[in-house]
């Protein structure tokens, strides 16, 4: 997987993908399939895939520190 600039990790499970920024916040993003993970996964831009893809299109919760 190639090295993100804006995005520390991610994980899925169950639907709910969850980002932890390199700035210190996280959130998870609820309802995410599988398939877009496995797609997420795959892009070069880590960061403009969640921008263009995961933020404005799913709901979100942030996680506490």
């Amino acid at each position: 997987m190639m090295p993100s600039s804006a995005i520390d990790w991610v994980h899925w499970k169950d639907g709910v993908l969850s980002v932890k920024y390199r700035d210190g916040d996280a959130y998870d993003y609820l309802g995410v399939s599988e398939e877009v993970y496995r797609n997420y996964k795959a892009t070069l831009s880590k960061g403009q895939f969640v921008n263009a893809v995961i933020k404005p299109n799913y709901e979100y919760r942030k996680r506490p520190h």
